[in-house]
């Protein structure tokens, strides 16, 4: 089995601590392995330097980054074979950015795991962040790109609150 998770939401939700956390759980499991994708690091450098500048990303920006989190997480399902989970850390905030990810990833079962946070959290987290370049200023019009999944749509979605543990999302992914 390989098996692509992808931890999705909106800036300052925690999808790298989430995706760090349950990479760990993953390797702890017998014949399993866990590979983790920073999906920041494959923008290019000018739309991280817009991001920095407050300027939020069109559609025409995302879309090669989308194909770059494709390309890396296919790679590193093909490298690292099969009982392998590729994590990637990556906004995906409209449906069409899911599908597109879903339609790229050949070979891997897709998963997403969206963290739906409160926006007073969002921006405590984003304020005391340090050294990224997506600020409290991004929030507002992250929340309005936004197109939460709904479950009966989009029936590879495990959605998970701050009070969800990550233990048990990865039993809900992995069981």
């Amino acid at each position: 089995m390989k098996l692509a998770v992808v931890i999705m939401g909106v800036s300052g939700c925690g999808k790298s601590t989430f995706a760090k956390k349950l990479a760990g759980i993953v390797d702890q499991r017998e014949a399993m392995r866990s590979v983790f994708i920073e999906g920041d690091d494959l923008h290019s450098d000018s739309s991280k330097c817009s991001m920095a500048q407050g300027i939020p990303l069109t559609d025409t920006d995302r879309e090669p980054w989308f194909k770059r989190i494709a390309a890396s997480v296919v790679e590193s399902a093909v490298v690292e074979g099969d009982n392998t989970v590729v994590i990637v850390a990556c906004s995906a905030l409209k449906r069409k950015y899911r599908d597109t990810l879903r339609d790229s990833l050949s070979g891997c079962e897709v998963r997403f795991v969206y963290l739906k946070v409160g926006r007073d959290v969002l921006v405590t987290r984003l304020q005391n962040r340090e050294g990224h370049f997506a600020g409290v200023s991004l929030l507002q019009s992250q929340l309005d790109t936004l197109e939460e999944p709904v479950p009966s749509i989009e029936r590879d979605v495990v959605i998970a609150s701050d009070a969800t543990s990550v233990d048990d999302v990865a039993a809900q992914l992995l069981n």
